[in-house]
């Protein structure tokens, strides 16, 4: 399930007056009476629809559009047909990264996925999948700071090596490479390694959330 989506530098959506990412929520607020209108996320619950309001223009539409290009991207592991739709209020956001981002619960855990792009250049500058623990706690499953070349994976899975050698093959591949995310080229062709190794089942899950699971209309 969808709990929020965030998007920057896409369409009409620039950044918020703090200069942060724009969010649409799934969340209740903290007064919620109508406990009916929220399904079980495990957590605070969820609500289980939300309506988007304004006037024409107004920017609607770009917020599926957005959720749409996400999706597409991280299905054809490119942005081709997305390298105009950069906020186009200012000529040099051309070159600067686009920000998308979903928090979804899936499998009773809830996940961040994410990664910024420059969209004129279908080149990637990150990427992260994060698990939300209580307490406000994380567990970084894998981080890319593709410009600098940096590559971070939970240790949990750094500690197995036999694992290790087996990422190791796939990593050496990806590491170096700007126009690839990592979700999309670990589920290139990969199903024998999930069947291996399901301790990594989770980069499988959620790349499928996204082709299975997000329904745009």
């Amino acid at each position: 399930m969808l709990r929020r989506f965030n998007v920057k530098n896409f369409m009409s959506f620039l950044c918020n007056k703090d200069g942060l990412s724009d969010e649409f929520s799934m969340l209740p607020g903290r007064v919620q009476k109508m406990k009916s209108h929220l399904c079980n996320d495990g957590d605070k619950g969820l609500l289980k629809f939300a309506a988007i309001y304004g006037a024409n223009a107004s920017g609607k539409s770009n917020l599926i559009k957005a959720i749409t290009c996400m999706k597409e991207i991280i299905a054809n592991n490119s942005s081709k047909g997305y390298t105009d739709k950069y906020c186009r209020i200012g000529e040099d956001n051309k070159d600067k990264p686009s920000y998308f981002e979903v928090e979804i619960f899936l499998n009773k855990k809830r996940y961040v996925y994410g990664f910024e792009v420059i969209l004129s250049q279908s080149r990637f500058v990150s990427e992260w999948l994060v698990e939300l623990l209580s307490g406000n706690n994380e567990n970084v499953i894998f981080e890319r700071d593709i410009e600098n070349n940096q590559f971070t994976l939970c240790e949990a899975w750094e500690t197995d090596k036999t694992l290790m050698n087996r990422l190791g093959i796939y990593l050496e591949d990806v590491d170096t490479e700007k126009t690839a995310l990592f979700l999309h080229f670990m589920n290139d062709n990969k199903d024998n390694f999930y069947d291996k190794f399901p301790q990594v089942n989770v980069l499988c899950d959620v790349y499928n959330w996204f082709k299975e699971k997000l329904g745009i209309s």
